[in-house]
């Protein structure tokens, strides 16, 4: 049989062969006792009989071959039955071995067929289990083969499972990252490189150029395309960062008031040079927790992208609702919609849309989600009737 070919199932072999003989050695060892008991009882009966003829003289005829009356004949017959009855006489010697023989080999059958049987549903399953490790490693998805049964390969089946789904969730988010760092070097290379090309350009006019020839209008051309590869590297390090988990945030009460009208500041020059119709309002009170610096961060970012889309002379709006449970900041820009393709792809790095601005890296609204994120808030983006509105929640503690 196939299943003995495995070294393991010829153990169970042996250990087969080992019990039948002690089976055989055991029912050998009762044969034996039993043909002592057998001779044991015709020595008393012999002697019972010797004993009866002395006294009975009936008796003693019958066996003499004498002629007997009946009444004789009625008293032997019951002397034999007291002598023979109560001895278990059934079984000759050489029919107990015989009987004992029989009973050895249908037990010995018996328990090789029953354990060949076990043995067969034991290594199917082990067979299983070896394709499943086999398949798992060869594949990436991963099937399911928990049991519910009692047994040591039905515990090792479920460990098994677990096991190979939380492999594969590592290899799945292994590759995940994979792919996501090899995208991002790509994409941080693509976004440098526009820079880095037009300050090669610059720089290789200005030396091309007597020293007296050079003004302060070719240097001032360098400044914009290193504010650039600065603003994106910065970026990037606080993306890392992010990413990293090692960002611990400060959070505390700010008053929105302040906090809107001190990015506003910052970006009054952008807001003044496209000329945009600029409307804020904000309830008395208001207040946002969360870390100033992050925050700030963010929402420059969401409110930079606003006026960037913004045509001239166009309308800018930003608003505040508070409530018990959250803060929160909808910035509103007049003009064209995002499209439909690109909408719910503009939170991600380096996804620049189709009407995306040639100053515009893909990094400010990623690093402005990633940063609200980190606040358990939400940052969402919406085309409206006449414009795009963004929105901005940040609960409260």
């Amino acid at each position: 049989m196939k299943v003995y070919h495995n070294h393991e199932a010829r153990k169970w072999l042996y250990g087969y062969f080992v019990l039948s003989a002690c089976i055989l050695l055991l029912l050998l060892g009762l044969g034996i006792y039993w043909q002592q008991l057998y001779r044991t009882q015709l020595q008393t009966i012999a002697t019972e009989i010797f004993a009866i003829s002395q006294t009975n003289g009936s008796f003693r005829d019958y066996f003499n071959g004498a002629p007997l009356s009946q009444d004789a004949l009625k008293e032997v017959s019951n002397l034999q039955n007291h002598l023979f009855a109560p001895k278990n006489m059934s079984f000759a010697p050489e029919t107990i071995f015989i009987y004992l023989f029989i009973i050895w080999f249908i037990l010995s059958a018996l328990i090789f067929v029953c354990m060949t049987l076990y043995l067969n549903s034991l290594y199917k399953e082990i067979g299983q289990l070896k394709e499943y490790v086999s398949h798992f490693v060869n594949s990436e998805t991963v099937y399911d083969i928990r049991s519910n049964k009692e047994g040591t390969l039905s515990a090792l089946k479920n460990e098994l499972y677990q096991t190979a789904t939380a492999l594969h969730f590592q290899f799945k988010t292994t590759k995940k990252h994979k792919d996501y760092l090899s995208k991002n070097i790509a994409d941080i290379s693509h976004q440098l490189k526009t820079p880095l090309t037009s300050l090669l350009v610059v720089t290789d006019t200005l030396l091309a150029l007597p020293v007296e020839e050079r003004s302060d209008e070719q240097l001032e051309l360098l400044e914009p395309q290193l504010d650039r590869i600065n603003v994106l590297i910065q970026s990037l390090l606080l993306l890392t960062r992010l990413d990293a988990g090692v960002i611990k945030l400060k959070k505390e009460t700010i008053d929105t008031k302040e906090f809107i009208n001190s990015i506003l500041s910052q970006l009054d020059v952008l807001i003044t040079n496209k000329h945009l119709d600029l409307h804020v309002s904000y309830p008395d009170g208001a207040t946002l927790y969360a870390d100033t610096f992050y925050i700030t961060e963010a929402v420059s970012n969401v409110i930079k992208n606003a006026i960037d889309y913004t045509p001239m002379y166009k309308q800018l709006r930003i608003s505040i609702e508070d409530t018990v449970f959250f803060s929160t900041i909808y910035i509103f820009n007049e003009g064209s919609h995002i499209d439909k393709e690109d909408l719910p792809y503009i939170f991600e790095r380096f996804y620049r849309g189709k009407k995306a601005v040639s100053s515009s890296v893909g990094i400010g609204l990623s690093l402005a989600y990633e940063i609200i994120q980190q606040h358990n808030g939400k940052l969402s983006a919406e085309n409206t009737a006449d414009g795009v509105l963004f929105t901005c929640s940040i609960p409260k503690p």
